[in-house]
């Protein structure tokens, strides 16, 4: 999870809510196609 890190060092308060959303979203994503 370090992306997350970077994205918190990086990115306001909005674009990090959208970057966790959208992590969550891929890693979903890959579990189903697992």
């Amino acid at each position: 999870m370090n992306d997350i890190d970077v994205f918190e060092a990086d990115l306001n308060g909005q674009d990090l809510r959208i970057a966790i959303v959208q992590a969550r979203f891929n890693e979903d994503h890959c579990k189903a196609l697992s």
